[in-house]
């Protein structure tokens, strides 16, 4: 049996599904992590794709060299199953823009695409709270309006009093 050492996680005796204490947790996001992440996934995306470029290279003058039932099934692999994997993952060769990938295209570039939005989503949601908090304090250090001064009446005046 697992044991869980972190306070967030329970675990009873006997159980094997653990508890976890909503109240006490807490998500961080920094926008400029989830950016460098974006970047980083370009980086190995291009890099597949370089290495299957090189791959396909060399099964094409492979593939030349076939001949009889062995090049039309290695035409039929290349055409039917490899080429629509590929463009499953990368789109396909000659896509201008992301609007023009189909369903089943470019889940990488989608992927890429969607860290990409999400990273700049949060670096705006953290740039109006910064702008809301600083207007906030902003108008807290801010003088009263109206003109400033004494509030109405006189503070050596003595108190107030009804006459009927």
């Amino acid at each position: 049996m697992k044991t869980y050492n972190d306070p967030l996680y329970t675990a009873d005796q006997g159980s094997q599904h653990k508890m976890v204490d909503a109240k006490s947790m807490a998500i961080q996001i920094v926008p400029d992590e989830v950016w460098q992440s974006h970047l980083k996934l370009n980086e190995y995306v291009d890099t597949v794709a370089q290495e299957i470029t090189t791959m396909g290279n060399e099964w094409a003058h492979m593939h030349i060299r076939w001949q009889g039932p062995d090049a039309n099934e290695a035409k039929d692999f290349v055409d039917n199953r490899l080429t629509p994997a590929l463009e499953g993952l990368f789109g396909p060769e000659k896509i201008k823009s992301i609007e023009d990938l189909k369903p089943g295209q470019g889940a990488l570039v989608k992927l890429s695409a969607g860290v990409n939005m999400a990273a700049h989503n949060y670096a705006q949601a953290e740039a109006q709270v910064s702008k809301m908090l600083a207007e906030f304090a902003d108008a807290l250090s801010a003088p009263p309006s109206g003109g400033g001064g004494a509030p109405p009446g006189s503070l050596t005046q003595g108190p107030l009093t009804e006459t009927t």
